[in-house]
């Protein structure tokens, strides 16, 4: 039903495959939307049809609002149950900056000194005051 791919989630229904994407627009949308994406998650546990179809079209980057009665429809029709899980999986993907928990937990992480490092570095084309 559901696979989840470098940020991305496919859905199968019917016959079609349909792929989240995650973007900087849908967090900020869905962000937006719901008060925060803990919020979000609550409604899709709740099974919130509404809810289900607002992330829906905001994974799949439909605008508008014949974008969003075609986004009703189709959580309709695939069930509230089968959806609430691989968008549930979305919505995190996107609170983790596009990134899969998975995908995550296999980068390396920068060391403190990786990281101190990075922050002291002065920017290109800066001059020192002297």
């Amino acid at each position: 039903m559901s696979q989840i791919t470098q940020g991305r989630i496919t859905l199968e229904h019917d016959a079609r495959r349909y792929e989240l994407q995650a973007s900087l627009r849908a967090a900020t949308n869905l962000n937006r939307q719901f008060g925060g994406f803990g919020a979000a998650l609550e409604r899709l546990k709740l099974l919130d049809l509404e809810a289900l179809a607002l992330v829906l079209a905001a994974g799949l980057n439909w605008k508008g609002s014949e974008a969003l009665k075609e986004a009703r429809e189709l959580a309709f029709k695939i069930g509230a149950l089968k959806l609430a899980g691989p968008l549930s999986d979305y919505l995190l993907i996107l609170a983790n900056g596009g990134r899969s928990l998975e995908e995550s937990a296999a980068a390396p992480d920068m060391d403190e000194d990786d990281a101190t490092a990075q922050a002291e570095k002065p920017g290109k084309g800066r001059r020192a005051a002297g």
